[in-house]
């Protein structure tokens, strides 16, 4: 719960970053490298999270798949997010 707070809180100084499409927030760049630096502190926990969990919730024999899923649902999950908003967003 603690890493996820963080993430959100890191995702917050990203997003308080950006001005309106005007005008340019002040010292907005500094904010942005500190809310992705807060993200990254904490994105060894999601990335590790998979084998933990696997090893809790699962049986010997299940483990390694619930491993693959688990961590294969990162980076698609990145994947999604990149051509999602192309699909959603349209031309005009």
């Amino acid at each position: 719960l603690i890493a996820n707070g963080l993430n959100v809180a890191g995702c917050l100084v990203r997003f308080a970053s950006t001005g309106s499409s005007a005008a340019v927030r002040p010292g907005g760049y500094a904010l942005l490298l500190s809310g992705q630096a807060l993200c990254g502190l904490v994105q060894p926990v999601f990335v590790n999270a998979s084998a933990k969990i696997a090893a809790t919730w699962f049986s010997l024999a299940g483990r390694d798949l619930a491993t693959v899923i688990a961590s294969m649902a990162n980076p698609l999950g990145t994947g999604v997010g990149q051509i999602l908003p192309a699909v959603v967003v349209g031309d005009d």
